[in-house]
């Protein structure tokens, strides 16, 4: 394929008209003989990740030949998907930089993988902890110290990041972390403190709350009265529904702490229904037990009430595979409808990928029953609650 655009032939259920292309951009150049590219979006604290495939141009006449792949650094190489449906705009899907190729000189191709810019914060350490400034102040500074960043989105934030540390010596010690961390980690801890969800999008660092009310993308699977799945272009290509029975039942979880400032034994606990618990089910919780040092009473609660979520997100599960769509970003919802069960209901992406090959255009999204964007406050511990959370906390 020597095209520039990788054009594949629709796959079963895309319909023809919906024409969908993708182009790869090298530092802001179209990449010639494209064959296939996939890239996942990132979601709540993660880094968004991609991978392509190109054709070698016989005899080097191109620019992106194997002697510039040879000759490059993960620094000098900008990476642009961006994909086209039917007669709409190109719409940029992930910017990052190139961690790896793999050069195939008798297939004559190009594997190449990366990173969203995430990765330049990923791949930056620190054991400075800033604790006399504000958040919003330590996020502008390290999206300052990498050029491929350009903007930050953040809402006005004057609260200094030492009312996080307040209590946790383990984690800092005269102002400094008593160990390195990546600078990523540093922004996902004042995150998940302020209430808000750090990613990348572009080349723009985002650190804002999610939207309310968040967007939502329907996925309606139509069954017919013998339990077939009627036929159409709309329906999903692939819909996987999971459950585990030990993680149904009811969940509890105990939090002890010594807090050394007021000398005492600090305990929390917290149950936590199933999702979807059938009437008169008495079944004995499922029990689990953690220590944590120099924790308040409030902050005991906290923990106990992340755990107990994080324990039963793991309960319910789907697995759905759509034709190739271009919407769904970090702080979408899935709204799965249509199955007649109680997997009717809000799901929360943990993954979103996108691939296209000769196979076709395909969504990919892999989705919990609770949310991986419940967050908790770092002075009162209070949980922020997600809006329309299908989960009972």
């Amino acid at each position: 394929m020597s095209q520039s655009v990788a054009t594949p032939a629709a796959a079963p259920g895309m319909g023809q008209a919906r024409q969908p292309r993708v182009r790869v951009l090298v530092n802001g150049t179209v990449l010639s003989g494209l064959i296939d590219a996939q890239w996942t979006l990132p979601l709540a604290y993660e880094c968004g990740t991609f991978q392509f495939t190109k054709a070698l141009v016989p005899g080097g006449a191109e620019p992106f030949n194997a002697v510039f792949w040879a000759a490059t650094t993960s620094k000098t190489v900008t990476v642009t998907i961006q994909a086209q449906i039917g007669a709409g705009a190109w719409v940029t899907q992930i910017v990052g930089q190139v961690d790896g190729h793999v050069l195939d000189l008798c297939a004559g191709t190009l594997q190449a993988n990366g990173r969203d810019l995430a990765a330049v914060f990923i791949d930056s350490r620190t054991i400075a902890a800033y604790p006399n400034l504000s958040v919003n102040e330590i996020v502008a500074k390290l999206a300052a110290e990498h050029s491929a960043i350009t903007a930050v989105a953040q809402p006005a934030d004057t609260t200094l990041a030492g009312r996080f540390y307040a209590s946790n010596h383990t984690a800092v010690t005269d102002g400094n972390f008593s160990s390195a961390i990546n600078e990523w980690d540093l922004l996902c801890t004042l995150g998940r403190a302020a209430g808000v969800v750090p990613y990348v999008q572009e080349t723009t660092l985002y650190f804002q709350p999610a939207p309310v009310p968040p967007p939502i993308f329907g996925v309606t699977i139509p069954l017919l009265p013998n339990g077939t799945v009627a036929p159409g272009p709309a329906n999903p290509e692939k819909l996987q529904l999971r459950r585990s029975l030990v993680l149904a039942r009811d969940v509890t979880v105990k939090v002890t702490s010594w807090g050394s400032r007021g000398k005492a034994l600090v305990t929390a606990t917290v149950t936590g229904k199933s999702v979807k618990q059938l009437p008169g089910d008495t079944d004995t919780p499922t029990k689990y037990y953690f220590e944590f040092p120099n924790m308040t009473q409030a902050e005991a609660q906290a923990a106990a009430q992340r755990l107990a979520l994080e324990i039963s997100a793991h309960e319910r599960g789907i697995s759905v595979t759509v034709p190739g769509e271009i919407v769904i970003g970090p702080t979408h919802q899935i709204q799965l409808s249509g199955t007649g069960t109680d997997y009717d209901m809000l799901w929360f992406p943990t993954s979103v990928t996108r691939q296209i090959s000769q196979r076709g255009f395909q969504t990919q999204i892999e989705a919990k029953n609770s949310s991986p964007l419940t967050l908790y406050d770092g002075a009162s511990g209070a949980a922020i609650g997600t809006p329309s959370q299908s989960g009972p906390y």
